[in-house]
């Protein structure tokens, strides 16, 4: 889940993506669409602390059997982090 999902438009990802030479296949074009859609939807009337919520329960699972030298730690370490400073310095939703 990518919490950008729920305030950036699809078209602009893509662009992004294409430019950084992150995609360029139609498949996985198409992939990103299906995922990128799917947390929009997920995310669209959750307030920043469900959200937050959410994503640590999903990190949790995606991490539980995977070994303590995995690269995955690393990646949700930034990713949290950057993540986690995003949303405490959003304005307090109710």
């Amino acid at each position: 889940m990518n919490y950008s999902s729920k305030h950036i438009d699809l078209k602009q990802v893509i662009k992004a993506r294409k430019a950084r030479g992150l995609i360029d296949q139609q498949k996985d074009i198409e992939a990103l669409k299906q995922g990128y859609t799917k947390d929009q939807e997920f995310l669209q009337h959750k307030i920043n602390r469900e959200i937050l919520f959410n994503a640590e329960r999903i990190a949790n699972e995606a991490i539980k059997n995977k070994p303590l030298d995995h690269p995955t730690y690393t990646k949700f370490f930034i990713a949290g982090g950057i993540s986690y400073g995003e949303i405490e310095h959003l304005p307090c939703e109710k």
